[in-house]
């Protein structure tokens, strides 16, 4: 399998922009950078729980308790529409994610 690539140049997926979201007893989503194809995600500081389409799209929203847990140091890629509708939940001190969008 080869490796991701932009369709409009053929080059590798291009760093479009970066973030650090705090995450904390309220869930939230990413910011979602104009144009992104995908959103590669560590957790930092603490553990993380995340659903995707949850909210409006679903009716649940993760908490502290449900939803899949991230720990400390665990990277994972969120692809396409679930940039915008995966949310995050800290399970128990706030948290951090150190996003780097692409496309």
């Amino acid at each position: 399998m080869t490796a991701p690539y932009n369709k409009g140049d053929f080059a590798p997926l291009l760093t479009i922009d970066d973030e650090v979201l705090s995450v904390g007893a309220t869930s939230v989503v990413l910011t979602g950078a104009s144009g992104a194809k995908a959103a590669f995600v560590q957790v930092q500081v603490a553990p993380v729980r995340s659903r995707i389409g949850s909210g409006a799209t679903w009716g649940a929203d993760p908490t502290a308790t449900v939803g899949r847990l991230w720990n400390v140091g665990d990277a994972f890629v969120v692809w396409g529409n679930d940039i915008l509708t995966t949310e995050f939940i800290a399970t128990g001190a706030t948290a951090s994610l150190f996003v780097e969008y692409v496309r």
